[in-house]
C-alpha cells in the first residue's frame, strides 16, 4: 500500500449499524493509548511513545474504530518485519520492506465490549490488507492461550508457542497465509436449487488481474464453461476528505472471464453468480 496515496475498502454495514466508522489512524493516539493500558496488564501494554511510532511509522497498517461522536471504540495495529516467525526483534521495530505483518494489538474499549466489535474489526482489517497490499503474503500475530479459539474464528491458524517472552504468561503465534486466502475458488450452480445441479460456473476471488497465463491455466482445469476471475479495485485518496468520502463508496471490481481454452467476452449470467459470491464475502 502507497503511503502517500491512501487506499481503504468501505466501512461495513456493522459498524455503519452500530454508528461508527472506520480509518487509519490520526490524531487519537492518546485515546488509543488509554485503550491499551485498559486492555492488557501493566507488563504487557505498549508505552505512549510505541504507539506513536506505530501510527507514525506505520500508520497503514493501524485501523481504527470511532464512534461518530469521536470515541474510539476499538483499534488494531501493526508492524512489517522480514521475520516470518515472531521474535522480540520483529516486534520492536517497523521494517517498510518487511513481508510479514505482524499484528500488535486487538483492543475494544470497555464500554464497546461484547457487541462483536473485535471480530469485525479484525475481519475487515484483514481484508483490507490482503486486497490493498498485494505483495503482502502473511500476518501473524502472538496470543494467550484463552484466546486462541477467537483468533481461529478469524481465520487465524497456530503455528506453535510463541518465542516471545512478555510478562508472566505464556504466548502463541498464530498467522494467516494471505496468498492462499486471495485465490479463493467457487463453483456456483445457477437454476437449481439442489447441489450438482443446474448450469455451473466457476468464480476465482482477489486474483491477479494481470496473471493471464494463471487464469488460462486454472480455467482449463475447472473445466467448465466459463470461469470468472474478480479482483477489487482499491479507491485511492490524497487526502483526508476524500478518505472519507471513500469509506462510504461502492466498491468495484475488475472482472474477466475464461472458457477452459480462451479468454471470452462478457457474460450476463455468470455476473448474477458473481453478485452472489461478493454478497458472501460483504
Amino acid at each position: 500500500m502507497n503511503e502517500n496515496c491512501e487506499s481503504i475498502l468501505p466501512t461495513p454495514s456493522f459498524f455503519r449499524s452500530l454508528e461508527c466508522h472506520v480509518h487509519f489512524v490520526r490524531e487519537e493516539t492518546n485515546q488509543i493509548f488509554l485503550v491499551e493500558k485498559a486492555s492488557y496488564p501493566a507488563d504487557e501494554y505498549a508505552s505512549e511513545e510505541t504507539i506513536q511510532f506505530r501510527a507514525n511509522e506505520a500508520r497503514q497498517f493501524f485501523l481504527v474504530c470511532m464512534s461518530n461522536e469521536g470515541e474510539v471504540a476499538g483499534f488494531i495495529n501493526g508492524t512489517l518485519t522480514t521475520s516470518k516467525n515472531l521474535d522480540h526483534d520483529a516486534m520492536s521495530t517497523h521494517d517498510p520492506n518487511g513481508s510479514n505483518l505482524c499484528i500488535h494489538s486487538v483492543c475494544v474499549e470497555e464500554g464497546w465490549r461484547r457487541r462483536k466489535v473485535a471480530t469485525n474489526l479484525l475481519r475487515h482489517y484483514v481484508r483490507i490488507m490482503k486486497h490493498l497490499c498485494p505483495s503482502l503474503p502473511l500476518i501473524s500475530l502472538i496470543c494467550k492461550r484463552h484466546l486462541i479459539p477467537f483468533y481461529q474464528s478469524c481465520g487465524f491458524h497456530m503455528i506453535g508457542p510463541s518465542l516471545v517472552v512478555w510478562g508472566k504468561d505464556n504466548w502463541f503465534e498464530l498467522q494467516i497465509d494471505l496468498e492462499r486466502e486471495r485465490r479463493a475458488f467457487f463453483q456456483v450452480d445457477a437454476f437449481t436449487s439442489l447441489p450438482f445441479r443446474g448450469n455451473p460456473a466457476g468464480v476465482v476471488l482477489f486474483s491477479n488481474g494481470d496473471d493471464e497465463e494463471w487464469m488460462q491455466r486454472v480455467a482449463s482445469e475447472i473445466n467448465v464453461a466459463e470461469t470468472a476471475f474478480i479482483c477489487p479495485l482499491p479507491v485511492s485518496c490524497q487526502n483526508q476528505e476524500e478518505e472519507e468520502a471513500a469509506i462510504e463508496s461502492e466498491v468495484h471490481f475488475s472482472i474477466r472471464w475464461f472458457s477452459p481454452v480462451r479468454e471470452v467476452g462478457e457474460i450476463n449470467l455468470i455476473l448474477i453468480k458473481i453478485s452472489f459470491i461478493i454478497c458472501l464475502f460483504e
